[in-house]
């Protein structure tokens, strides 16, 4: 066999890609298409850097990233308290990923599937529950449990000592990563940066804790203030090290930048329908697993 390298224009590629759609539309159907999405993460290692990973491979690392918030989801997971031996890592009570207000302190209505099968040691939602009339899995009203209340996380994990709920809330940012496009001049004469991606580009997930909510709350205030959905906005997301003795953890730092170009309205109303309609499941669905539902620390 000869160790030639034989050398190919660039359109040799597309040749390769081309022709086959009726076997890549088969392949697709046994593949998660959230697994296929990158990862945009905190740091934990005590510096301020992003870092951008697709599976084991890191595409970038970098310290201000700018961002368009295609579509950003509310979850809320308990997990099994410190110490005790688990078949898998999986919360005790999970409501998956549910769309932005469904937490809404004046009307909360989450629901979560409280795990029955394999947990029956630990207290359930409620002090009037009896387990023997209880099913694999339960729906449970997050407005009823009393794992969604403050001062509960200590009495759920004798390791706490924590005074905050003992389910934890999270939220999940669908972004694609953007570049400046140019600026727009208000009629009251300031002039604006407008922003736009490669639409051949992925787009990319990022789990946030409870800590780092504040941030995301600032994204939305700002939507609300100028009256223009947040998906038609452009931030740059910055990480901020907090320190309470030895301990160190990041948290998510946003700032407003501008609005997306006109070139990808469309594009950003396809990706939402997307993510939507993958990350979004109601209380019949059988997995969250596509959302990263780990544990992360809150």
């Amino acid at each position: 066999m000869s160790d030639e390298i034989v050398k190919y224009d660039d359109s040799y590629l597309a040749t390769l890609s081309d022709g086959n759609d009726s076997e890549l539309s088969e392949l697709a159907q046994s593949v998660d298409p959230l697994a296929l999405l990158p990862r945009l993460s905190l740091p934990s290692d005590g510096t301020r850097d992003l870092k951008c990973t697709h599976g084991e491979d890191t595409l970038f690392t970098k310290k201000r990233v700018i961002v368009i918030p295609v579509f950003v989801g509310e979850r809320r997971a308990l997990w099994s308290p410190e110490g005790r031996e688990l078949e898998e890592n999986a919360p005790i009570c999970s409501t998956g990923v549910q769309k932005g207000g469904t937490f809404a302190r004046s009307n909360d209505t989450g629901v979560g599937r409280w795990h029955v099968e394999g947990n029956e040691d630990l207290p359930f939602w409620s002090d009037d529950v009896e387990e023997s009339k209880l099913l694999d899995n339960v729906d449970v009203s997050c407005r009823s449990c009393k794992w969604n209340r403050f001062d509960t996380a200590s009495k759920w994990d004798d390791a706490s000592s924590s005074s905050g709920k003992a389910c934890k809330e999270g939220r999940v940012l669908a972004l694609r990563v953007a570049d400046e496009a140019g600026q727009m001049q208000t009629s009251g004469g300031d002039a604006i940066t407008l922003y736009s991606f490669n639409s051949n580009t992925p787009i990319i997930l990022m789990n946030l804790p409870a800590t780092s909510i504040k941030a995301v709350n600032k994204m939305i205030n700002s939507a609300v203030a100028r009256r223009v959905p947040l998906s038609r906005m452009a931030f740059a997301f910055t990480a901020e090290v907090n320190e309470n003795g030895s301990r160190k953890w990041a948290t998510l730092a946003s700032e407003w930048l501008g609005y997306i170009a006109r070139d990808v309205l469309g594009q950003v109303e396809d990706d939402r329908d997307f993510i939507t309609s993958a990350l979004v499941h109601d209380k019949d669905a059988t997995s969250h697993a596509n959302t990263d539902d780990v544990e992360v620390p809150f």
